[in-house]
């Protein structure tokens, strides 16, 4: 697989990594949408991505393939947002403090799928610079408010968390809203709720 494509803004790429990526020209590269199963060594293509400003892994395995492959991944200093998509219980949070030390100027972090508690603490580092923090799909499962408590805590620089819930009923809502506007943030930093009907 080939990507000479230096004029190319917009990228949607759906693959069984390959045995090897001959060239790799992503030059004008803006936006990335990558679902990406781990068979091979993708580390030309991640090196391709060095000027992308939107970039957005759309599985669980596409996380894992960047995860087990962080070394080959440049710094990222156009990057302002940056979506991950969560589909599994088993999801491994540790390689988030890695790709957010690759991202300098990151300024939106999105969780899309159900939000699932890490066990562990992670430290984001002080300098992140996420001012915003969306949750597409968040259940309050057990466990996910103290994962709400870690996000707000390590991630010093967060003006905004806006938060979509699903499968809430009606009778329950003041009290979730309640526990999380109670969560301890900076004064600075706005949660804003927004409750939909449970996903299919």
């Amino acid at each position: 697989m080939t990507f000479n494509t230096p004029s190319l803004a917009y990228l949607e790429y759906s693959d069984l990594v390959p045995r090897a990526y001959p060239f790799v020209n992503l030059e004008s590269l803006i936006e990335a949408k990558l679902d990406l199963t781990l068979g091979y060594n993708p580390t030309k293509l991640i090196k391709g991505l060095t000027n992308v400003e939107v970039l957005e892994f759309s599985s669980g395995d596409t996380w894992e393939t960047f995860r087990r492959f962080h070394e080959a991944i440049p710094v990222l200093s156009n990057m302002f947002r940056l979506s991950i998509t969560i589909d599994s219980y088993y999801f491994r949070w540790e390689f988030l403090p890695i790709l957010l030390r690759k991202t300098p100027n990151l300024h939106t972090l999105v969780f899309k799928g159900p939000l699932y508690a890490d066990k562990y603490e992670r430290d984001y580092g002080v300098s992140c610079p996420v001012k915003v923090l969306k949750l597409n799909e968040y259940g309050g499962r057990v466990g996910v408010l103290e994962q709400m408590k870690h996000f707000l805590e390590k991630l010093p620089c967060l003006e905004l968390v806006k938060v979509r819930a699903y499968g809430i009923h009606d009778n329950e809502k003041s009290s979730f809203t309640r526990d999380l506007l109670m969560v301890p943030r900076s004064s600075k930093c706005n949660i804003q709720i927004k409750f939909c009907e449970k996903t299919k």
